[in-house]
């Protein structure tokens, strides 16, 4: 068995990624920031040998830092990191900061250490980051700048990341970038304005699904030694093309 690091991992897109790869035979680190309750009764789903619970900050250098250094501690390679978690919204009175800081710095900082870890390592086989950027941060609709801003960012950061790491002989590191995805978010916002409007603009008819992400997902971590590095690989059926 070897494990994979998933940031956000107990909820939306992160939960259907864990579930996927545990489904496949992975132990998952699934990291977490805040709903305690949630992410227990999520990991509860599963064999302990499964998966573990992990409370990071990712946009606080120093509690990264020392996950790492617990999974130092264990016999199991870590072959893959999932970079998920982040902000994807500006809510009223959240500081526009914030958004930037896990976006992008916490997306610097989980790759840095990851890359670190896999070097002292000394592993035969190279490592995958996956990160799950948004077709938001290469196109950036009105009415989200700080948020498309900060993906792309996100997404520029990855590109000079990958280059990096690969020259290493490191990490392959690659980027999916969904659309809009019905998770709880875009749920909790009214028909007209998230889901029915969303739907109309994609030339297939639907949004997608957080497991079809996963299954994406999966087949990078699966497959990373192909030639594949660096690349933003759109999952939103076709929407991207109207703007």
């Amino acid at each position: 068995m070897v494990s994979v690091i998933i940031t956000g991992g107990t909820r939306g897109i992160g939960r259907a990624i864990s579930t996927k790869l545990i489904n496949e035979g992975y132990h998952i680190y699934a990291i977490y920031r805040n709903r305690h309750e949630e992410a227990q009764k999520f990991s509860e789903q599963f064999d302990s040998i499964n998966i573990s619970l992990h409370q990071v900050d990712i946009s606080n250098r120093d509690e990264v830092s020392d996950f790492f250094n617990k999974i130092r501690m264990s016999s199991i390679e870590t072959i893959a990191l999932v970079n998920n978690a982040g902000i994807y919204h500006v809510p009223q009175k959240k500081n526009e900061e914030d958004v930037f800081k896990s976006n992008v710095l916490g997306t610097h900082y989980m790759t840095n250490a990851f890359a670190e870890y896999r070097r002292a390592g000394n592993f035969i086989d190279i490592g995958a980051v996956v990160n799950i950027g948004s077709t938001t941060g290469m196109h950036g609709p009105t009415g989200s700048e700080i948020y498309a801003a900060s993906k792309s960012a996100m997404h520029r950061l990855i590109s000079v990341q990958a280059y990096k790491f690969a020259k290493e002989n490191i990490l392959h590191i690659n980027t999916i970038a969904p659309g809009p995805v019905p998770t709880e978010l875009l749920l909790s916002v009214p028909a007209s304005q998230g889901i029915d409007k969303m739907t109309a603009q994609t030339p297939t008819g639907r949004l997608t699904k957080p497991e079809e992400i996963a299954v994406l997902a999966y087949f990078l971590i699966k497959n990373r030694n192909l030639n594949i590095v660096g690349a933003e690989i759109s999952i939103d059926g076709g929407r991207i093309l109207g703007f």
